[in-house]
C-alpha cells in the first residue's frame, strides 16, 4: 500500500499530529532522510520514535540567537482503521535565544510542519528544503 496523505491536526504552536494511511517502516524512512537532509541528526530514538537535532545547544546559551538550534521529536503510531500517526513536538522552547530564538524556532516548526505533510513521496518531502 503506498504512503498517503490525509491531513494535518495542528494541537498548538508546540506540537501536530498528522494523519497518512501506508507503511509505517516507509514513512519514518522518509521522515529521518528528510531531517538527514536538513543538516538534523538523530540525537536519539529510533526512525519511529526519534529525537532530531540541529546545532549546538551550549553554544546557543552562550551566544543567544546567534547559534542555530533546533530540537524536534517524531513519534510514528498506528492509528485506527490502518491509519498512522505522526506526532511532530518543538523539543525545546527556544528561549534560551531570546524573542529572535522563539520566533526562529516557530518559523523551522512551521516550515517542517508543511515539508512534512508531502512525507508520503519521498522525492516530494524535499520541496520545502
Amino acid at each position: 500500500m503506498p504512503l498517503k496523505f490525509i491531513n494535518t491536526i495542528q494541537n498548538n504552536d508546540s506540537n501536530a499530529t498528522l494523519v497518512f494511511e501506508g507503511e509505517a517502516n516507509q514513512l519514518a524512512k522518509n521522515i529521518n532522510d528528510f531531517f538527514i537532509s536538513r543538516n538534523y541528526k538523530l540525537k536519539s530514538g529510533t526512525l519511529s520514535n526519534a529525537v532530531y537535532e540541529k546545532g549546538n545547544y551550549v553554544a546557543r546559551i552562550l551566544l543567544g540567537a546567534f547559534i542555530k538550534y533546533y530540537k524536534f521529536n517524531v513519534i510514528i503510531k498506528a492509528g485506527e482503521n490502518n491509519k498512522l500517526l505522526v506526532h511532530f513536538l518543538k523539543g525545546h522552547s527556544g528561549f534560551s535565544g531570546g524573542l529572535i530564538g522563539i520566533a526562529k524556532l516557530k518559523k523551522e516548526f512551521k516550515l517542517i510542519l508543511e515539508a512534512l505533510e508531502k512525507a508520503d513521496d519521498a522525492l516530494g518531502i524535499y520541496a520545502a528544503s
